[in-house]
């Protein structure tokens, strides 16, 4: 099994933090492999879509960046630091998860399936880790969303730009022709 996860060097010298403070979001954009690399991707274009048009490419790119930095530092709180954008995806979902409960507007768009796979996978990482099968950035997971719901706390209601609106309902539906509308020539019939 390889071994990705390494110990950052502002913990033993927390100086280095000011000499290079990119350090503290820079493993976000490090990636174990390919399939690592577009998984994280394809979370942050999807959660990250539907935020950047309801709340604006600031608030996006402030959730990325404080989460990305947060899980860091709570990962290396723990001893070791990872890569990947998981923090930082983690911390999106929170945001989404936190403001689609909390605004009223935003109730049809709860996915619970979505809950689910995110709330599940934090478990089974931390069993994967335990287990000494695969080492996953467990804490980066946790302080990645805490951060999310912790920033979705905090940012105003009237932040909201735009609500997503569901698909509109036909008014009415459409009747069936009849065979005897169809060959008396009334209009929608057959000519």
């Amino acid at each position: 099994m390889q071994r990705w996860m390494f110990s950052p060097a502002f913990l033993e010298h927390p100086a280095y933090i000011l000499q290079r403070p990119w350090t503290l979001f820079s493993p976000t954009l490090l990636h174990v492999d390919a399939t690592h690399l577009i998984l994280n991707v394809f979370w942050v274009w999807m959660l990250g879509n539907y935020i950047e048009q309801m709340w604006g490419h600031r608030w996006m790119l402030a959730i990325i960046v404080i989460s990305g930095i947060l899980a860091n530092l709570a990962e290396a709180s723990a001893g070791a630091i990872g890569v990947g954008l998981s923090g930082v995806v983690y911390g999106l979902y929170g945001w989404w998860t936190w403001q689609t409960r909390r605004d009223p507007r935003l109730k049809h768009t709860v996915q619970p399936q979505l809950d689910l796979l995110f709330v599940v996978w934090i478990p089974v990482g931390f069993l994967l880790t335990w287990l000494n099968l695969y080492p996953i950035g467990n804490w980066a997971h946790l302080g990645g969303l805490v951060t999310g719901l912790f920033l979705a706390a905090i940012t105003p209601l009237s932040a909201l730009r735009g609500v997503p609106q569901l698909a509109e309902e036909p008014a009415e539906e459409l009747e069936l022709e009849s065979p005897d509308q169809a060959s008396d020539g009334r209009p929608g019939g057959d000519p």
